[in-house]
């Protein structure tokens, strides 16, 4: 139950986090996560993954509801990719990309603070 507390924390601040500020903040949810608590590399991977699926996803459908679909459509239009509805899904898409990368920079960043304090603990 306290894992399952956790993880709704942790979409609801990237929900609002999707709706207030930049599309660049998001990543910082997956950085910060598994810079802390993620010992794994295929959970860092998985966490990124769906955190950056979710929130872009979400984010970008919820502008293409507020237009419409207009905009979308016409940007889709002029790249030549179809509907808006594809748009969505590519900006999702990126959205998994960008994610992934930053949770396993936290994961690898994490990983080397872990490193350099054992070490330091070792000297003493």
């Amino acid at each position: 139950m306290k894992n399952f507390e956790f993880y709704l924390v942790i979409i609801m601040t990237g929900i609002l986090l999707a709706l207030l500020v930049d599309w660049y903040w998001i990543m910082v949810i997956p950085f910060i996560y598994n810079l802390l608590r993620i010992d794994q590399l295929k959970k860092s991977f998985l966490f990124g993954a769906i955190t950056g699926g979710v929130f872009w996803g979400f984010a970008s459908w919820l502008m293409y509801n507020e237009t419409s679909g207009i905009v979308a459509n016409r940007v889709a239009g002029i790249m030549g990719i179809g509907s808006g509805f594809t748009l969505v899904l590519a900006t999702a898409l990126l959205g998994i990309l960008a994610a992934t990368i930053a949770s396993l920079t936290g994961y690898s960043v994490g990983r080397v603070i872990k490193e350099i304090r054992s070490e330091k603990t070792n000297l003493l």
